[in-house]
């Protein structure tokens, strides 16, 4: 048949040409006169299946070959360097280890919490794998113990778990400690590392320089001898590094001698006081990779020129090579991303924690009400790309209005309540939707009129020019279709406006409707609203933290406490404490045990705080 006869010509043209990469096989196969008659997709599908199978020559990295939906095509190629080439010994240990899976990791560092960004990542690493039902390690790259702590690790794991993935494995960079030492006490008797006694901003200025280190030529013997006293704890802290014998005069930084190794005596989390030497991250990350035999290195574009040193020090090895994409890093405007600056403001007591709602932290998003459905298909709706981009926070927003409006039960809550006396009182009863608005299924509440009632402060004002309630107009009671008129206002011994006093009429056309509770079913709350939380700073992060620049820039107002507001009691049951929504999917139709949509404020997430008595609700999306 005719596939049949399309794999013959495929493999011969594969045993007598073999292909230097996939795109030029495509390419080659395409012009074939005996495939002329072919359908180009057919025969796409066909060398794909082939070249799956396929153990590739020295020519090229076999991972290049079949990126998951053609990566490099889609989104611009990376660069490609001869280091990286994999040698066939190499590509067949590799498929031998893995079994033929592919394999990607997310290895964040341990100091601190995952942010939106991190999301992006995430989901790229992991869908890159499970579309082609491989697998996805989560890597913690735990070589720095004066920065880690069991809280953060704790913390990675729980928001990976929570937006949904499900890692392979979950491993430590601390797992290879003593691989990564006898690979360097390999490069030492290659003469490719040595040991330098120079102070840090010594080390540092001769590598902007390119100044050679006076230590630079000392003997294998030397080095090793120097090597072995760090590992043995007696040098102190600064001392000594162990830096890789590369290119003083390379054009990029990264490769004039990087640090491989530094001294620190401090315990580690995991390995406790086994160690006093650290690798450093330049050194660990394409070890720790090649280790676990990754397919496709996925990481984000500030760490780019940083291929030349990955592909250096693997080489060097002769240790398998995986296959480098760099992306373009997920930024939302006017947040703040750097640890260093969040962990200052904590201190400072500018934010409550890692998981401040005001944070783009998955945890404070979390807290915030917003569910992994939201994050996720953002980031999808963000692509993958390597163009930096920085997007707006109302677009995040608008997915999750988008989400919660088929979700989010509807009720009303007052964030600054004004009693509101009905001199002409009489009972009234109307129904009222409280299902989502997108909703299939209406779903109604009964609202019951009593004597006092409370309407918003917003809502009132002496000013006949307002377009609420004031002494020349009236407003209508939403739902209701009764409207009330203003007659006197009632203060307390301070002069305080204490509660009006109104009438009560059928509404008449031009009435605007606004929300109202009924004085028996009132329930204290809380309404949190938020802002940006530097002023006039488009990149707060890019502002000096040693000067203390950025705390002259807080933002008073970036988060708004309304502690005497109001929501429906006998809605109450619907608040479902101590929980977060856990939805993934958008298409799913459930209705949201911790999100609601209070009518003409916004859509708000029950905070963890909360209690029946008194329920604290944060703002996801702001109608006004």
């Amino acid at each position: 048949n005719k596939k049949d006869y399309q794999n013959k010509i495929i493999e011969k043209e594969l045993k007598e040409n073999p292909p230097a990469n996939k795109r030029e096989f495509f390419a080659r196969i395409n012009k074939l006169d005996t495939l002329k008659w072919a359908n180009k997709q057919q025969v796409a599908k066909n060398v794909n299946e082939r070249l799956k199978q396929y153990i590739y020559s020295e020519q090229e990295d076999l991972q290049q070959n079949y990126l998951p939906d053609n990566l490099d095509k889609k989104f611009g190629t990376s660069r490609e360097l001869e280091t990286q080439k994999n040698t066939k010994e190499l590509i067949e240990n590799m498929r031998r280890e893995t079994k033929g899976k592919i394999m990607t990791r997310f290895p964040p560092e341990p100091n601190g919490y995952l942010h939106i960004g991190h999301a992006k990542a995430m989901l790229l690493s992991f869908t890159v794998a499970e579309r082609e039902q491989g697998h996805t390690y989560l890597r913690l790259d735990d070589t720095n113990p004066s920065n880690e702590s069991e809280e953060y690790i704790q913390s990675i794991i729980e928001m990976v778990t929570w937006l949904g993935f499900k890692p392979y494995k979950v491993t430590y960079a601390s797992d290879y400690f003593q691989q990564m030492h006898d690979l360097a006490v390999k490069l030492i008797k290659k003469g490719l590392a040595y040991v330098d006694y120079q102070p840090q901003d010594v080390i540092i200025q001769q590598r902007i320089d390119k100044i050679h280190s006076p230590y630079r030529d000392t003997s294998i013997e030397d080095n090793e001898k120097a090597f072995k006293e760090m590992r043995e704890g007696k040098l102190k802290e600064g001392q000594a590094v162990l830096r890789l014998k590369i290119d003083m005069e390379h054009p990029l930084f990264v490769m004039r001698d990087f640090i491989a190794y530094r001294i620190k005596h401090e315990a580690h989390h995991r390995t406790h006081t086994n160690w006093c030497i650290y690798p450093t991250y330049d050194y660990t990350h394409s070890l720790c990779d090649s280790l676990e035999y990754i397919t496709y290195s996925l990481c984000s574009l500030e760490f780019e020129n940083r291929r030349e040193s990955y592909y250096w020090l693997l080489e060097a090895l002769e240790l398998y090579r995986p296959h480098v994409w760099e992306f373009s890093r997920l930024n939302i405007k006017g947040s703040v991303i750097s640890k260093r600056k969040i962990d200052k403001l904590i201190k400072h007591h500018h934010l409550h924690g890692w998981d401040d709602p005001r944070l783009m932290t998955l945890a404070g998003l979390r807290r915030r009400g917003y569910t992994p459905a939201v994050i996720r298909h953002f980031c999808e709706s963000v692509g993958v790309t390597r163009s930096e981009n920085e997007i707006e926070f109302h677009r995040l927003a608008s997915f999750a209005k988008d989400h919660f409006v088929k979700r989010a039960r509807r009720f009303f809550a007052i964030q600054q309540p004004l009693r509101v006396d009905i001199l002409n009182y009489k009972p009234h009863t109307c129904e009222a939707p409280y299902s989502p608005p997108m909703a299939t299924t209406i779903m109604q509440r009964t609202l019951t009129l009593t004597e006092s009632i409370f309407i918003d402060q917003s809502d009132f004002s002496f000013s006949t020019e307002s377009n609420g309630l004031n002494p020349m107009s009236s407003i209508m009671l939403r739902y209701l279709k009764k409207s009330i008129v203003f007659k006197s206002a009632l203060y307390d011994g301070q002069g305080r406006l204490e509660a009006i006093q109104v009438e009560l009429r059928d509404a008449i056309e031009g009435d605007r409707p606004i929300q109202w509770i009924s004085e028996e079913n009132a329930l204290r709350c809380q309404l949190n609203m938020f802002s940006q939380i530097y002023l006039d700073s488009p990149d707060p992060d890019d502002l000096m933290i040693e000067e203390d620049e950025d705390l002259q820039m807080i933002n008073p107002n970036s988060f708004v406490e309304y502690k005497e507001a109001l929501v429906e009691k006998d809605q109450a049951d619907y608040f479902q404490f101590e929980a977060y929504d856990q939805t993934i999917d958008m298409k799913e139709p459930s209705i949201s045990p911790t999100a609601f949509q209070f009518e003409r404020i916004g859509i708000f997430g029950l905070d963890p705080s909360s209690s029946k008595e008194k329920p604290v609700f944060n703002n996801m999306v702001s109608f006004k």
